[in-house]
Formats: structure tokens, sequence, C-alpha cells
């Protein structure tokens, strides 16, 4: 796959919308605002490619899993920028979708009620009607999420005002869903507890180690649809976006970024100065895409959000997330593994390091190779308080996967992580390949997850989309990020019915694009 991000490219000198940071929530409210007309600026900033160079190969920076495929927003918003048949091409549809690997337990889960069924009643017998109970979809839970996510509420909410209405609306149905369990004759201490909790160390968008039961439910109900590996994964997806975004005369300024946002007395943003080049743009909306804090230095003014953090907490950094890739023969992979697995080597252990990990493997390549990635959590206090976190880390994580692929080191040709301060390994004869845009690698390249002082809808809400500036609005992961990647493409539809709706001199509204179900 070509890097999407290249050469740098004109511009004008005022836009519509300009989006500082190209992760992918504001990737689709930028190509969706480009496809209603809309003069749309997407500036890379700091967003770094999802695949990065090591000899001829390209290894992925973070595994990707479209967990949210299925869900209705998805598919609205594949829809709508016709982008749903080339998700579909590019998807494997290989079975199972989803593999765990637990102590005395291995199951799938292939995305089908009856296959479902026959894995629970084959590996937890003695528990599979509680199970049952736990999806079933006149539970409380279901209904909260039907409620919520039919398009008659303000979700994720654009400011106290809505988030207020909508969680005096829901009350109920959160309380009922909150008191359900039917997992509780299930003991503390039963795997099935730990095969529970593992998709949100992985999948979920927040501190995993506080997970309300509307976290796990949701998840879940996503995962069970059916969540597609995409054969060219975030890379990929960017790709679609980008060509999506350019199809209809958006902008993607590449190896760029923002120095200064200006900020107007009256609380909004005027425009922005690019760095590299020094120029100034004029904006009338403004898309942050990367985490909140990040944005406080470039502001002209930054006390508008930092009230804005006082008042609804300040996020605290609690995780990152590391990967290493294997790139290895392709009989080194077992036959019957997944594509993707949740391994937990022991239950009674903490569920971060080598004791918990995330595996996805990719399909051989002309050359017959094939690359398994492995991602782990790393606690902030490892990475940030200790220098001696990655070493012999590599080793921890090799020696975990072989506990489920035991022959991987007889087809190991290459390891590495973007993540860490080690060059690529090679084995056997292989000759060190050369390393390409240091810049990009390092720990500080790590995803990180947060945990919120303060949340709404049962856990599943925490920052306002609109961050104390009548014009800038929040497209990431902190303004939903108990729905993981389905908060992220609420956050982005939301954002661009907002835009959409507010500009009198475009009628995309009469043209239908946000009618009745939006």
């Amino acid at each position: 796959m070509k890097s999407v991000f290249g050469s740098f490219e004109g511009m004008r000198s005022h836009y519509e919308v300009i989006v500082i940071g190209a992760e992918l929530p504001a990737l689709f409210a930028g190509a969706l605002l480009a496809k209603r007309g809309h003069r749309v600026l997407v500036i890379q900033h700091d967003t770094l490619e999802e695949a990065y160079p090591v000899g001829d190969l390209r290894l992925p920076r973070n595994p990707w899993f479209f967990v949210a495929a299925e869900t209705p927003i998805a598919k609205r918003i594949l829809n709508e920028l016709a982008l749903h048949t080339s998700i579909k091409q590019y998807s494997n549809a290989s079975k199972p979708l989803l593999q765990f690997a637990i102590p005395s337990h291995r199951f799938d889960v292939p995305g089908d009620e009856e296959g479902w069924r026959r894995e629970i009643e084959r590996e937890f017998p003695e528990i599979a009607s509680a199970i049952e109970g736990w999806f079933a979809p006149e539970s409380p839970t279901f209904l909260l999420f039907e409620e919520v996510l039919s398009g008659k509420w303000p979700i994720p909410p654009l400011n106290c005002l809505e988030r207020h209405r909508l969680q005096r609306a829901v009350e109920g149905l959160i309380r009922q869903a909150e008191a359900e369990d039917p997992l509780r004759s299930i003991p503390e201490d039963h795997p099935f507890r730990a095969v529970l909790r593992l998709p949100l160390r992985f999948f979920d968008g927040i501190d995993p180690d506080h997970a309300p039961p509307l976290r796990l439910r949701r998840i879940w109900m996503n995962l069970r649809r059916g969540a597609p590996l995409t054969t060219e994964g975030l890379e990929g997806m960017r790709a679609l976006l980008v060509s999506s975004l350019r199809a209809h005369r958006g902008e993607l300024l590449e190896r760029e970024r923002v120095s200064r946002i200006y900020l107007h007395p009256r609380g909004f943003v005027e425009g922005v100065r690019l760095q590299a080049s020094g120029d100034d743009l004029s904006a009338e909306h403004v898309l942050w895409s990367h985490p909140i804090a990040s944005y406080l230095h470039l502001l002209s003014n930054p006390r508008p959000v930092e009230q804005f953090l006082e008042e609804h907490g300040t996020p605290t950094l609690r995780y990152y997330r590391y990967t290493l890739n294997f790139v290895l023969k392709a009989d080194a992979i077992p036959f019957g593994m997944g594509q993707a697995v949740l391994l937990l080597r022991e239950a009674n252990k903490s569920l971060f390091g080598a004791n918990c990990l995330y595996l996805q493997s990719g399909p051989p390549d002309g050359e017959g190779r094939r690359i398994l990635s492995a991602v782990a959590l790393l606690p902030r206090s490892w990475v940030e308080e200790s220098t001696e976190v990655f070493e012999g880390l590599r080793e921890k994580l090799l020696s975990a996967i072989t506990e489920l692929c035991p022959f991987i080191e007889e087809g190991l040709l290459l390891i590495d992580s973007p993540h860490d301060p080690f060059p690529p390994q090679p084995f056997g004869n292989l000759p060190r390949p050369q390393i390409q845009e240091r810049w990009a690698r390092g720990p500080q390249s790590m995803l990180p997850l947060f945990r919120y002082p303060i949340t709404g809808l049962g856990g599943l809400a925490a920052l306002p989309m609109q961050p104390g500036l009548r014009n800038v609005f929040l497209v990431n992961d902190q303004v939903l990020p108990g729905l993981g990647q389905e908060g992220s493409l609420l956050c982005a539809w939301k954002t661009a019915q907002r835009i959409v709706t507010q500009d009198p001199q475009q009628d995309a509204f009469r043209r239908g694009w946000f009618r009745a179900k939006s």
C-alpha cells in the first residue's frame, strides 16, 4: 500500500473547515463535509502513517480490527461516502473472525448465533444459560442502546446543555441496565469473566481497568455482529478516505503541522499558522483530531480550553499500546489459528504486559512471508518512570507467543517494533535492514489510553464535542471513549451534521443528507 502522505500541495488562504490532524475520525468528518460541497483542508499535523518501512516491507504501527463495521453509524457513513463496497472488497471473510486463547480454553467468535452457541456450550457448559441471558435482545441494556443510538437524541452531546438533556431522557434505562447482571451466578474467579474483559484492553478507547457494564456489553454486541479484518488494515482505510476527500475537492496537506491557532476575543478560532510555510489560513470551523491537551500550547489564548477542562476534568493518561511485529515464513503460523487472537496466559495476573496480548496476522506476500503483530498494554508508570521497561520486552512477548505458536522461532525472519529504542532484529543470515524515518520511531509514537474523571451515559461519554470554543469540534476518541470506534464514528457524523445545518450558504440539509434518522 502506497503511503497517502506525500508531496506538498497548493492551497487557498480561506477554508470553511480546517482539520488539524489526520486521524481516522476526523478524516471521516472531513470526507463527509467535502462531499457536501464544503471547502475542507486536512493538515497532517503529527499524525503518523499507520505502516512504517523496514527494508522492502511496510509493517503496521497499530494493528486495526474494524469492530464497528456492522454498527448502524458505520453503515450510514460508508454508504454516504460510497465506500461500503470497497470495504467489503478489502475485507478478509475468513472464519472465525476472532479467537480467544486463555488457560484451559480455546474458542472462537464466529459472527453467527448458532456458531456462538456451539462454542459456549462446548467450552463453558456449566454457565451457558447465564451467558445467553447476558446477550438477550430483550434486556434493558439492548433497549437502552436502541433508544440512545436511534437518532432521536443528540449523541454525542455537543455541549453541557445537550449532555444534561440526554442524561435526563435515558437515566431510567441506564439505571435498569446497570442493575442488570445475568452473570451474577458466575463466580468472580471464573475464566469467562477474564474473557469478557479482554476486548476492552485492545478495542476500546478508555482506561480498561474501570469498565462500567454498559461499555462491556456494547463492545460484545459489536463483536458478535461480526467485525471484518481488512487486508490493508488502517492504512487502507485511511487511503480510501483520502481518496474520497480529494474526489470532492477536499485537500490533504501532508508533512505539515500547525504552529499557532489564533483565537478571537469572542471565543472562536479565526485561523491557523502553518509551521513549514509560515502561511496564515482562516477558517469558519476547526476540527481537532488529537487529544485535547496537545492543542493547548498552540492557542494564542489557552484560557477558554483550560476552563473547559477544569469544568469537565482533565483526562489522565493510564496506558500505552505497544506493538511488536514478527516477519515469519508463512508456515510458522499454525493451521487453524485465526487472524485475530486475544491471548491470556494467566487469568489471576494483571491484564497487561506479556500476560495479555492481541495478535493479528496478515496473508502471505509474494515472497512467502507473513507478518504477525503483537499488541501489549504498558502502564504509564512503566514507560515514564523507568528507563528499563523495554529491556527484554521483545523476548518476553516472543516467549508468550511461543506458547500458542510452538514453531514460531524456526520460521522467524525479523522482529521489530516502532515503539522501542532498538533496531530491527534479523534472524539467520539475513542482513540488518536500514532504519528509515527514525523520527517516527520510539516510545512517543505509542497510542495512549486515558481515564476520565467525569463521565456520562453510564461511563460511555467523556468530554463534550465543543471544547469551550464556538467553532471548534473535538473529533477524536475523547468524546465517546466507552463506545470505541463506534463512538468516534458518531462523533464524526454529528460534527458534519452540525456544520452543514449551521451554514446558510449550503443546501445540503435541503438535499436530504441529514433527515429524520440523522
